[in-house]
């Protein structure tokens, strides 16, 4: 068999057999693939990211549903004193209990507490109509890592 080499012009290299005659290509097609590769890392990484927010902002909501039917659950063991409105009121804080004092403020209290320990930025709002006996519970926090702030939730049903 005979070997054939060939002569490159430009810059006077042997090229053996099987080796084409296109030097550095190789090395633009990798710095493409690199550049390729990067993007579509940049936005698997946005991708990640806003599935992180949607989940946390998910949870939250979750959180707060059960919290707002936690508090419902209460008011309907005690269902005179909600319909009294006992209940009602705007809470930012836990109300203080002192020793001694009714089962309704003892539950707000713990409602309170937990929804504080739970929810970042917490308010909570009960508004009992008591003719017709329905209830409307308000849980509202700081959603900033999610989609709006503040976010809200409500539910409404009778007692």
């Amino acid at each position: 068999m005979r070997e054939t080499r060939f002569m490159n012009r430009a810059n006077r290299t042997t090229i053996g057999p099987g080796r084409s005659p296109q030097l550095g290509v190789t090395l633009i097609e990798i710095l493409v693939t690199v550049l390729v590769l990067s993007i579509g890392l940049i936005g698997l990484a946005s991708l990640q990211g806003n599935a992180l927010k949607a989940n946390q902002s998910a949870y939250m909501r979750a959180q707060a549903t059960i919290l707002a039917y936690d508090i419902l659950d209460v008011m309907r063991v005690d269902r005179e004193a909600a319909l009294d409105q006992d209940y009602d009121g705007l809470y930012e804080s836990p109300p203080a209990v002192e020793t001694g004092d009714a089962f309704v403020r003892v539950e707000l209290n713990r409602w309170m507490t937990d929804v504080d320990n739970t929810l970042p930025d917490p308010s909570g709002r009960i508004d009992t109509d008591s003719n017709t006996g329905i209830v409307t519970i308000a849980i509202s926090w700081d959603d900033t890592r999610g989609e709006e702030s503040p976010e809200t939730f409500r539910i409404r049903t009778r007692l």
